[in-house]
């Protein structure tokens, strides 16, 4: 009778001592968040952000009055998804560069980068995803924006906040 309330005593200190190594296992750590700028925003796994920047209310001050840009993480199809869009006040040359940025601990980097160009066009709405991602990693999208009106030409960029991948 010793010999089984022993023999079952450590089998339930084994069972007990095994969920508290695989429940440690399975904890989400994160690693330090990159410093928070302006409206930057932490969620968990799936969060959506964007920052929309506009410039001053006058036509003459600027050839594009909206710019933004915005990264969302799809779980349906395992990838990082960013969109950027810019307005102009006339029909004009245009040119939207998507930026991918990973946090390395102490600044963003660029991953990879998309173009795209429109001659005479009012606006750009683009998307790009990214499928190649680390788990575990903080992302977020910046966008150089680009527009020329004969002689005149405007560059300015927006960043969205950065999301967590788990």
């Amino acid at each position: 009778m010793k010999k089984r309330i022993m023999s079952f005593l450590c089998a339930l200190v084994l069972v007990l001592g095994f969920n508290q190594v695989i429940y440690a296992e399975n904890e989400d750590i994160r690693p330090p968040a990159p410093p928070p700028i302006d409206m930057e925003s932490i969620d968990s796994n799936i969060s959506i952000g964007d920052e929309i920047s506009l410039s001053p209310t006058s036509p003459q001050s600027a050839i594009l009055y909206e710019w933004w840009c915005t990264i969302t993480f799809n779980k349906g199809n395992n990838s990082l998804y960013m969109i950027g869009r810019q307005k102009a006040f006339y029909f004009c040359d245009q040119k939207l560069t998507i930026y991918l940025q990973k946090w390395d601990g102490t600044k963003w980097v660029d991953v990879t980068s998309w173009i795209f160009i429109e001659f005479d066009t009012i606006d750009i709405l683009e998307d790009a995803s990214f499928s190649f991602y680390e788990p575990g990693n903080y992302y977020r999208a910046r966008a150089v924006h680009y527009a020329k009106y004969g002689n005149q030409t405007h560059t300015t960029e927006s960043t969205a906040p950065y999301i967590y991948v788990n």
